[in-house]
């Protein structure tokens, strides 16, 4: 039997869940990614003003002036990649979550336990998916994993697109080569070079000149081009974030270093707590500041072992703040990343003494992240974190901060 793989992909995914949130957008210019200076994603309203991925915020506003800038709130956006999954779980158990915005699906005998067409099965997820998250999803359906991609950036927004065998090469004849997905700019300008120009082209290509000039990976995609499949579905459930990410933008602008030392304590507390909360832990960590001028300065460090545990991350970005900060600038957000991110339960401990010194972090960490979840508010902070809890009570952003200001419980001891 011919399977038949579904591709869903979310439309706009990030600004699309911002406008799920806060319907009074709908319709409007939305763009997410003000926390970084660039746009991460644009409603398809920014896309017509001609917002593209990558842009600057001062390039969005030059050409759109009536653009909506959002921080991103990656927490949100992986609730919704759950909620989506779980509403085309209803369907199928053979479900791949690919990305936090994209999902693969084998609905081969679907239509016969469903009582339902393939393609009323993917009309119906779709029909689901839109009234429930309140945003729109792409549907690709085809033999392949790579013809259902191909299918699903066929029609956006909102669209649903079926490849069958008979219809394969006109659907190849309309890709450029670059447009296929797992095929980078080096490999399409490799095969341009071969007169290889369009999807249809590259599946036209004979079986020994595609093994004998490239690798294994392009050698599965040129199979599924032809409507065999080469690439299963991965069906274990992956983590839920690839990185935890904080920011916070505040006023007036400071350059003080022990206030912004503080604000990136605090934000590593609380994408740690996240980790732990999901059994995960990270392998890089980076940190940043934003200028008043919009300017980012940061910098990544790779880890010696995954880590859910604030203590060393702090002590970290104390010793290299030194490098991006400059006194003489005044700074308006801060934000950290834990990335790389792996099951917890799968650390690999190394030298004994650090083992103790973890061990007995985490058994901390777990008491005070029990005593936050029953009181509903992260109560008790580390004493790093303090410095901004006390200028933040007076002056500082939101009336949750300040709530929060006001409950500090240093129980921990100061770190670097």
């Amino acid at each position: 039997m011919e399977r038949v793989i579904l591709h869903v992909d979310g439309d706009g995914f990030f600004a699309g869940c911002e406008v799920a949130k806060n319907p009074t957008l709908r319709g409007k210019p939305v763009i997410v990614g003000r926390e970084r200076g660039m746009a991460l994603a644009m409603t398809y309203e920014a896309k017509a003003c001609g917002v593209k991925r990558g842009m600057t915020l001062a390039e969005v506003r030059r050409i759109c002036p009536d653009a909506i800038l959002l921080d991103a709130d990656h927490e949100s956006y992986a609730l919704f990649s759950e909620r989506m999954n779980n509403i085309i779980a209803r369907y199928t158990s053979h479900l791949e979550r690919y990305s936090i915005d994209e999902s693969f699906a084998d609905i081969t005998t679907m239509n016969i336990s469903l009582k339902m067409s393939h393609e009323d099965i993917a009309m119906k997820i779709k029909t689901i998916l839109k009234q429930e998250l309140g945003m729109t999803f792409s549907i690709g359906i085809a033999p392949t994993k790579v013809l259902a991609k191909l299918g699903s950036k066929y029609k956006k927004p909102d669209g649903l697109t079926i490849i069958k065998s008979n219809t394969i090469n006109d659907f190849l004849r309309k890709t450029p080569i670059e447009n296929i997905w797992g095929i980078g700019p080096q490999t399409s300008e490799f095969l341009k070079e071969s007169s290889v120009t369009t999807a249809y082209d590259f599946a036209q290509k004979s079986e020994h000149w595609v093994t004998a000039m490239l690798a294994k990976p392009y050698q599965d995609i040129w199979y599924e081009l032809r409507g065999t499949n080469a690439l299963p579905l991965n069906t274990d459930k992956r983590a839920p974030y690839q990185s935890l990410m904080r920011t916070r933008t505040f006023a007036p602008p400071t350059s003080t270093q022990r206030f912004l030392l503080a604000e990136l304590s605090r934000h590593t507390e609380v994408v740690c707590a996240r980790a732990r909360e999901h059994g995960l832990a990270g392998k890089t960590f980076s940190f940043f500041l934003k200028t008043q001028g919009l300017q980012f300065r940061g910098i990544e460090l790779k880890l010696s072992q995954s880590t859910n545990t604030p203590e060393e991350l702090i002590e970290l970005a104390g010793k290299h703040l030194q490098y991006i900060h400059e006194e003489d600038i005044l700074y308006r957000a801060t934000g950290v990343t834990l990335g790389t991110l792996t099951n917890a339960g799968e650390i690999q401990r190394n030298l004994f003494d650090t083992t103790l010194r973890v061990e007995r972090l985490e058994k901390i960490h777990h008491e005070v992240d029990l005593l936050n979840t029953k009181f509903g508010e992260p109560l008790i902070h580390l004493a790093s974190s303090m410095h901004v809890q006390k200028i933040r009570k007076t002056n500082f952003i939101s009336r949750d901060e300040r709530f929060l200001a006001r409950l500090h419980i240093p129980i921990i001891g100061t770190i670097g």
